[in-house]
């Protein structure tokens, strides 16, 4: 919770994001590196049912989602054709086909969460393309 605290003090924050990041039960040091520019795919690794996850408590905590494509922020599940395939690329930290995949997703952050919880939309938080 301290670091919760510091997050607000160092990014200000509202307190449904303060909250919102709680329920993410990062670590300490997981929480001392966000910054508003922190990219829940490309910096924390949520993708998937992970992802979608973090979307339904946005929503539950009052937030109108009908704005995002989930698809333009996050990679499904196994986003890679064939588990072997799938699989090499998670355990071969080398590997530029895990990095150019990356690529290809726009960057869903701490800010664009931030700005939803106090516009109670994403509406005005999203990039236009």
């Amino acid at each position: 919770m301290k670091d919760i605290m510091k997050l607000s003090e160092n990014l200000s924050v509202c307190k449904k994001t303060e909250q919102f990041v709680e329920y993410l039960k990062l670590s300490n040091n997981q929480i001392e590196d966000l910054t508003k520019d922190t990219s829940f795919y490309h910096d924390l690794n949520y993708y998937g049912d992970e992802a979608w996850e973090l979307i339904f408590i946005i929503r539950k905590m009052g937030v109108d989602v009908t704005g995002i494509n989930f698809e333009d922020y996050f990679p499904p599940e196994f986003s890679n054709k064939g588990l072997l395939k799938s699989l090499f690329v998670s355990v071969t930290p080398f590997s530029k086909r895990r990095n150019s995949v990356k690529l290809n997703y726009k960057r869903f952050t701490l800010l664009m969460v931030d700005s939803a919880f106090r516009d109670g939309t994403f509406a005005n938080a999203i990039q236009p393309d």
